[in-house]
């Protein structure tokens, strides 16, 4: 993944996906707010390069995969949290 942050949640996003290691965040001229070409270059290489980073990031982003797949099960966590916060907004228990 290679993030390219514009505005709101994104630069955050962004960089957590690089801390947890499944991605690269472009770095954003200051002024404009753009990419330059070879920005995004050096961050292909990085993500496409045959090596043990980019090996890393695949390992970490199959792991994020499972995990979200198990979230996403009926009665997995973001069932449980979603009607928590239901409940909490609605005052109802169910």
């Amino acid at each position: 993944m290679i993030g390219v942050p514009q505005w709101s949640d994104q630069p955050t996003c962004a960089k957590l996906a690089e801390e947890i290691g499944v991605g690269v965040r472009a770095k954003v001229s200051e002024g404009e707010g753009t990419v330059m070409g070879s920005e995004i270059k050096r961050c292909l290489e990085m993500v496409m390069k045959d090596d043990a980073k980019r090996t890393g990031m695949r390992h970490n982003a199959g792991m994020l995969k499972n995990k979200v797949r198990e979230a996403m099960k009926p009665g997995g966590s973001s069932e449980k949290n979603l009607l928590a916060f239901v409940e909490a907004i609605a005052g109802v228990k169910k």
